[in-house]
């Protein structure tokens, strides 16, 4: 599964980072706002946005909003307590590290 990790000035925590590696077969990073050329080629997007992060936000709330993407194709992760773009499933949606375990599942078991 190839996997497109978006994030921004926050860094990504290694152990979040090593978990999204173990679930994917092919890595790929990028900053908020450098990624569209990527998105067509990803089988999951990923976004970790800490809490200066807004473009990591827009960037998913816009991707959210598209009408042809499957519902398990995106992932967006903020530290615990962080804001939610709009637009997401409960699925997408996941808080580091509250939701370790859910986000393992998401990860391991789909790679």
């Amino acid at each position: 599964m190839k996997i497109l990790l978006i994030s921004g000035r926050t860094p990504v925590p290694a152990p979040l980072r090593d978990l999204i590696a173990q679930g994917s077969t092919d890595l790929q990073e990028a900053s908020a706002g450098e990624a569209d050329r990527d998105l067509a080629d990803a089988d999951r997007v990923v976004f970790w946005a800490g809490a200066d992060d807004s473009g990591v936000r827009d960037e998913a709330q816009r991707l959210a909003r598209a009408t042809d993407r499957r519902e398990d194709r995106l992932v967006f992760v903020t530290p615990d307590g962080g804001v939610m773009p709009e637009g997401l499933a409960d699925g997408e949606r996941f808080q580091w590290p509250a939701d370790e375990d859910r986000l393992k599942m998401a990860f391991i078991t789909s790679a």
